[in-house]
Order: structure tokens, then sequence, then C-alpha cells
């Protein structure tokens, strides 16, 4: 149960925050324990070559950026192939691709947290006043500076060099009452990729993540499965 909910984490992953190549890239190592690449070789014969309509260079780059974010995790490992006399097996190393589940959650939660962090204090550090005419923004200190003591408003400095006489509002009220989607276009467009999307096929990413919160995830590593096989 565990795996398959961390499975569908990464497809939902995929689907948010990647283009199609790389999509079809994790979604087959969700398909399969792992891939096994023959680096020495960069003919269409390569193994991963076959799994995609791909040429194997592209596959190869993806993977490697993939690996480079933590995403997927690689592993040199021995196999055991048949000698030319056909008498005996010997081992040959092969780069081995595959997704440690337990470290991919874990990851995914703590990018996402970070982000949620970071959007946070986008809106936090926004000027708090701004011309519902002009759009410039003041902060308390400059926005004090022009206070009209008929309204007990503060006037739009920016305007008043045009001989215009506007006044500021609150930025939230502002973004409220003409849905200014300046401030908020990070924090909905987050939004969107953390939540589900059936038009793009994609799961929830926070309700996935809460799901998995009391589940223990398998790390998912190669050898375990070649045990058997050499």
């Amino acid at each position: 149960m565990s795996l398959e909910k961390a499975q569908r984490l990464v497809r939902a992953v995929g689907r948010a925050f990647y283009t199609d190549d790389y999509v079809v890239v994790l979604d087959t190592l969700c398909r399969r324990p792992y891939l096994m690449d023959n680096q020495t070789t960069n003919s269409s014969k390569s193994d991963i070559g076959k799994m995609f309509n791909l040429p194997v260079r592209q596959v190869r780059k993806i993977l490697g950026e993939l690996y480079a974010q933590g995403l997927v995790q690689q592993e040199l490992l021995p196999v055991y192939i048949m000698h030319e006399d056909g008498k005996k097996k010997i081992p040959v190393r092969r780069v081995f691709w595959y997704i440690n589940y337990r470290h991919f959650v874990y990851l995914i939660r703590l990018r996402i947290w970070m982000m949620k962090v970071e959007s946070g204090k986008a809106e936090a550090a926004m000027d708090p006043f701004i011309c519902d005419f002009c759009s410039h923004t003041y902060s308390d200190i400059d926005a004090q500076r022009n206070l009209d003591l008929e309204t007990s408003k503060f006037l739009c400095e920016n305007c008043q060099k045009y001989g215009l006489r506007n006044f500021l509002v609150e930025h939230e009220v502002a973004a409220a009452q003409n849905g200014d989607k300046r401030d908020e276009r990070t924090r909905n467009t987050l939004e969107e990729q953390l939540t589900q999307s059936r038009e793009l096929g994609r799961e929830g990413i926070d309700d996935l993540l809460t799901a998995l919160k009391v589940l223990r995830v398998p790390d998912n590593k190669p050898d375990q499965y070649l045990k058997g096989k050499n």
C-alpha cells in the first residue's frame, strides 16, 4: 500500500513540475524496480534505448538531471554474463537507475515546505499599501508621509506628480476588489501544482504526502532484486 501511494506521488510530482519526457521516464521507473544501463553503449541497442521513443543520450540526460535533483538514484553493481567460451559467467558492472521511494517522499515533503515558506515570505514582504489607480506601492512609512488631513487617508505621491488626487488602499483590499493577480500569481500557481487536477490526470500532492505520513515507505534498492539473478 505504501509503495503504491509513493508511486502515485512520483507520478503526481512529474505531472505537476516536469515536461512530458521527464514524466515518461518517471512513470517507467514506477513500473519497473530499476533501469539497467551499460553506459559504454551509446547506440540505440542500449537497454534503456529500447524502453523509450527517445535517443539514448536524451534519456541519460534526463536521468542525470533527475539524479542531480535527488529524485532518482543510481548504483554501480555487478551483473554476471556468460563468457565468450560459453563455459562460465563473468562479472561486469552496470549502472542501475531507480527511485528510492523513502528518500523521494522525504525530499518532496521538504521541498514543498520550503516552497510554501518562500511563498509566504514573498507575500509578507510586499508593501502594505497600493494606489488603486496607478498600482504604485508604498511602505507604511512612505504612505504616512502623504496623509490627507481632510479625509485621514493616504494620498498617492506618484499620482500627485501628474496633478491627480488618488488615495491608497491596503494591498489585500485592492487584490480582493480588483482581482490583482501579480501578488497572488506565485501562490496560486503553487496551489494549482499541489492540488488534484482531473483535467491533467494528476492527484493532489498535498493529499498524498498526508496519507504517506503514517506509512512506512520502502527504499527500493536494486541489489535486493539482483540477489537471485546472478
